[in-house]
């Protein structure tokens, strides 16, 4: 992979199974070093039917406490989770990134919560915070946890242009794309996907593509 420079490490791996509505998961914990940074970025992993000769069906997930632990309906993240765990059940094997330090684009919690204040429902945009950029996330560690797992051909399962972008230009080959495109009837999570899809980087979820 064309990304992963030599200064790049895991330091540190952990794992155990879990038990979750789905069946028995992997849970691995990386203590991950890079860019001059160390951080922790997980990965659940179902290998039931891992077959080294497939594409693997794989998710980058960066963390939404908001709605993945507390149920806020602004979003459709935990939606997607849930929906990328279901299609690996079914699937039989696959494996999602999940990176903390992702949580509102990369911004953090606080900027996040701020966006919530100043931005209403219509929190779409950290430009709008005098933030450098709309997002800050570095999607490395996920690289590095594919190489961990020798993992260069992948089934996708998201939305997101910059994430196929960056998967490619870094040497992972993506089979196909699996579109993860809320269809539940929440009015606010639907203005949310509404608003989402006039950026770029979701064309998939417009409605005029």
């Amino acid at each position: 992979m064309n990304n992963i420079s030599l200064s790049s490490k895991i330091l540190k791996v952990s794992k155990g199974q879990l038990e979750i509505k789905n069946g028995v998961f992997t849970l691995y914990a990386f203590m991950i070093y890079y860019e001059g940074r160390c951080e922790e970025h997980y990965a659940l992993v179902n290998s039931k039917d891992w077959k080294n000769d497939e594409a693997v069906p794989f998710r980058i997930n960066s963390a939404c406490v908001t709605s993945e632990v507390f149920g806020c309906e602004k979003c459709d993240c935990k939606w997607q989770l849930d929906e990328a765990i279901h299609y690996i059940t079914e699937i039989g094997f696959g494996i999602i990134t999940y990176h903390p330090n992702h949580e509102g684009l990369g911004h953090g919690i606080f900027e996040k919560l701020n966006s919530f204040n100043e931005l209403g429902d219509d929190n779409t945009s950290y430009i709008d915070l005098n933030c450098e950029k709309e997002d800050a996330r570095n999607f490395l560690p996920a690289l590095i946890i594919l190489d961990y797992f020798k993992i260069n051909e992948v089934t996708l399962l998201g939305n997101n242009l910059k994430k196929i972008h960056f998967l490619m230009e870094n040497g992972v080959n993506i089979s196909g794309i699996v579109n993860l495109i809320y269809n539940g009837n929440n009015r606010t999570t639907k203005k949310y996907i509404l608003l989402k899809g006039r950026k770029p980087e979701h064309f998939a979820l417009r409605k005029d593509k």
